[in-house]
């Protein structure tokens, strides 16, 4: 209910839609990036899972920036500094996710997790035969 009241005032305080889907999806934003803040330091030092939340967190940082230089880009004047910076956040912040995933596709293949599944699956489905 809060969520909603906050989403309702700000769309109003805000009088203008963009403005208002701006401020919220900035809001977001920095409330995924304390989440993620958060978690990140729970983990342990050195830890993979720690470094992969690490790259998430910049890539969330730079999703930030360049969702704040819009709302400014909105608000008052597109400029060539501001449109390049732009999209320069936005582009490192989708590399990053690249390099994240293709190391999250290496772990999982050094893990093997997908054989193990299809065992599970497997004896999940013999034992439904078994209960009928």
């Amino acid at each position: 209910m809060g969520i909603l009241l906050g989403l309702y005032l700000i769309v109003k305080f805000a009088g203008n839609v963009e403005f208002a889907v701006g401020l919220i999806s900035i809001s977001f934003g920095i409330l995924a990036v304390i989440w993620t803040a958060r978690a990140r330091k729970a983990l342990s030092k050195g830890s993979t899972l720690k470094s992969y939340t690490t790259h998430f967190l910049f890539s969330l940082l730079f999703i930030l920036i360049f969702s704040v230089l819009s709302l400014v880009e909105n608000l008052f004047y597109s400029t060539k500094i501001i449109g390049f910076a732009k999209y320069l956040f936005i582009t490192i912040a989708y590399i990053l996710f690249v390099f994240t995933s293709y190391k999250i596709l290496h772990l999982s293949k050094e893990f093997g997790f997908e054989i193990e599944a299809k065992k599970i699956k497997k004896l999940i489905e013999k034992k439904k035969k078994l209960r009928k």
